[in-house]
This record gives C-alpha cells, sequence and structure tokens, in this order.
C-alpha cells in the first residue's frame, strides 16, 4: 500500500495531510480526517514513514510514494466539533486543551481546504 495525493476530499477514504517541517527522517505530524456516527471528524497525530521495498528513501518526498502504511497513524488528539479526546499515552496537550482545540476546530471548521503549511490529501491505496 502507499499514499496518493488527490484533489477531492473524501473523509469517508481517511484522507491525510501532512507538515513535511516536522519529518525527522522516521516519523511526520499528520491530520486526518474520517467519519464518525455519520459526523466528520479531524484527528491530530504523528504518521510513520518507512518503506520496505525502497530503502534508499529516506526523504519525506521520497517516502510518500513508497512509503508502506498497513499501520496509518498515531492518534493524539480527535475533534469532533464539541468534544476533545486525547490518547493517554501522550501527556501534555500543545498549548493547552484551548489551544488544541481553537487548532482542530478550524481545520475542521475548513475542510475541504487543506491547513497552512500542512500537504494533501493523501489517501491510502491498496496494495493489488
Amino acid at each position: 500500500m502507499s499514499l496518493t495525493k488527490r484533489d477531492k476530499f473524501t473523509p469517508s477514504r481517511t484522507p491525510y495531510a501532512f507538515a513535511p517541517a516536522t519529518f525527522d527522517g522516521e516519523r511526520v505530524d499528520a491530520l486526518w480526517a474520517s467519519r464518525k456516527h455519520g459526523e466528520t471528524v479531524v484527528t491530530l497525530g504523528s504518521y510513520r514513514l518507512f518503506s520496505f521495498t525502497d530503502r534508499d528513501a529516506s526523504d519525506f518526498d521520497s517516502l510518500l510514494s513508497v512509503a508502506d502504511t498497513r499501520y496509518g497513524g498515531n492518534w493524539m488528539f480527535r475533534w469532533d466539533g464539541t468534544t476533545l479526546l486525547h490518547n493517554p499515552e501522550f501527556k501534555s496537550a500543545f498549548g493547552g486543551w484551548q489551544s488544541v482545540t481553537e487548532k482542530l476546530d478550524a481545520v475542521l471548521r475548513g475542510f475541504p481546504e487543506v491547513p497552512v503549511d500542512w500537504d494533501g490529501w493523501y489517501y491510502r491505496e491498496k496494495a493489488v
């Protein structure tokens, strides 16, 4: 499976946006949309980019097209417009709960636009 960039925003297919400036050689900050109980929600977390097939790919751009995507993202926060869920594995919020809620609310209300400084929308393609 790989990641393919598409112009169309389809929350039911879990589109991802990445913050390329946060790529550390293994992980990158990620936002993704999904549908829960008929509503669109936004999730903030990280995404591990690696490839089993192309060991020479090491920069963000080259890894996107060959990334093994079986494991998806590691979520930190999920926002549905009224409730903020926090993954207990992460100890602190970025600038406090209010700040996280405001940032995610702006992303949720801004869909289908890709947030500034993020690159999206990418979709996981199934292996054939």
